[in-house]
């Protein structure tokens, strides 16, 4: 039985969502590494929303190539880390959907699996709609390949 948020977020979406966007709702195979990470995604940027999404080199240089300047979508944190610029408390590639959803941040294909604080542990973002989509398999993959992406990241930022 879904709980009152999972239920609050899906009327809040077919709110938000014309009938016919929801109805082409699909599942999402995304490839990275050697593994597969399939989410049912609808696209409604709830995650793109106040971003904090760290970039790896990877990421930059992807997205770069689609012919974006660094300047304009990175910011680097105080502490070295370069992330993703917010620009009226949205991601800067969300305009209504993502720009880049094809060459998307790594950490935003793995979505709702994040990392703990501590850097250590993976929790799923209930904030996702459709958090539960993922199966527990497809949890624990994500969040390997999550854990091997932040010590890159953690390596670039203190430039070893």
């Amino acid at each position: 039985m879904a709980t009152f948020k999972e239920t609050f977020l899906n009327i809040f979406i077919f709110i938000k969502y014309s009938a016919s966007e929801i109805l082409r709702e699909k599942r999402v195979c995304v490839y990275w590494g050697t593994g597969v990470v399939e989410l049912k995604c609808s696209r409604c940027g709830l995650c793109c929303h106040d971003t904090e999404m760290l970039l790896s080199s990877r990421d930059i240089a992807r997205i770069e190539a689609l012919g974006y300047k660094r300047e304009e979508f990175v910011v680097i944190t105080p502490d070295g880390f370069r992330q993703l610029r917010n620009v009226d408390g949205k991601c800067f590639f969300f305009r209504g959907e993502c720009m880049v959803y094809d060459s998307r941040p790594e950490g935003c294909v793995y979505y709702p699996v994040i990392l703990n604080f501590d850097g250590k542990t993976c929790i799923v973002d209930e904030e996702c709609p459709n958090h539960h989509t993922l199966t527990k398999k497809e949890i624990r993959e994500s969040c390997k390949k999550l854990k091997k992406l932040y010590r890159e990241i953690v390596k670039e930022a203190k430039g070893t």
